[in-house]
């Protein structure tokens, strides 16, 4: 999924950590449950393992969900 002009990818990691986005790249599965964020010419910009993804959402330019894997009550952290 190609990030930017409107598609953000938003993540929370495991723990009490706020929500982090990403708004250019490339996201990718990485086959295990975590993704990866490729930057230009496929260099590994970003790689979010399973055992510290808690939840994320790629979200459109109108807000609404294209992917993700949200845990109950993450969702609305989310939007």
């Amino acid at each position: 999924m190609l990030l930017g002009n409107g598609i953000v990818l938003k993540h929370i990691l495991r723990g009490n950590q706020p929500v982090q986005s990403i708004d250019g790249g490339i996201v990718e599965r990485d086959g295990w449950g975590g993704l990866k964020v490729l930057g230009g010419q496929g260099v590994d910009v970003e790689h979010l393992l399973v055992s510290r993804l808690r939840s994320w959402r790629i979200v459109g330019p109108d807000g609404e969900s294209i992917d993700g894997d949200m845990l109950p009550g993450d969702f609305d952290r989310l939007r």
